[in-house]
């Protein structure tokens, strides 16, 4: 199964928008970030406490960096935080689409 979220991100620059793509099996999961015109595809693990952790790394039009994050999935609503280069960037979204893998 996979949830498609639309994200927005809270940046320096302002808001950015774009989609967070989240696939679990057990407590692993993967994440594609399509942001700044970019995918980005990221490994994922869900803890204890349900929170969500991921790193990899995010393309720019400059090239990749490294960056991780976490977020909580609370029914259709999502919150979260992308640390990159030390800034916390805060981003919240909304289920826009829900794919369950067994039903095809």
């Amino acid at each position: 199964m996979y949830d498609i979220y639309r994200i927005s991100l809270s940046s320096p620059l302002g808001i950015k928008y774009g989609s967070l793509q989240y696939a679990e099996d057990g407590r692993q999961g993967d994440i594609t970030l399509s942001l700044f015109g970019y995918e980005s595809r990221m490994n994922a693990q869900r803890d204890a406490d349900e929170s969500i952790k991921f790193n990899g790394s995010i393309r720019f039009i400059t090239g990749s960096r490294p960056c991780t994050g976490e977020f909580r999935i609370t029914d259709k609503n999502m919150t979260g935080k992308l640390i990159l280069r030390g800034i916390s960037i805060p981003f919240k979204g909304i289920l826009e689409e829900r794919e369950d893998q067994h039903d095809q």
